[in-house]
């Protein structure tokens, strides 16, 4: 948190939110390790990709990076919405 010029009561705040068993990282030990990228998905109303595709791409083991399974249980608000320009606007 200081790095990210935070104060560090900041990190209390986030702790409520986003309690330490769906904590995933390098010092997962310490139990001071946030992903923010899982948390926000884990936090989220709605999760929408740049296509159905990718959707369902993220939800397997080649490509989730280690949150196909998180990303899987978050499947029922999980969306793909199709790249593209409309050529009638």
């Amino acid at each position: 948190f200081d790095e990210l010029m935070l104060p560090g009561w900041w990190y209390n705040a986030v702790e409520y939110q986003y309690p330490p068993h769906l904590r995933q990282g390098s010092y997962e030990e310490e139990g001071r390790s946030i992903n923010f990228m899982k948390a926000g998905i884990t936090t989220a109303d709605r999760v929408v990709t740049v296509s159905p595709g990718y959707a369902e791409e993220i939800q397997t083991y080649l490509g989730g990076w280690g949150m196909e399974g998180m990303l899987s249980n978050r499947q029922p608000v999980l969306n793909g919405i199709t790249n593209g320009i409309d050529l009638e606007e």
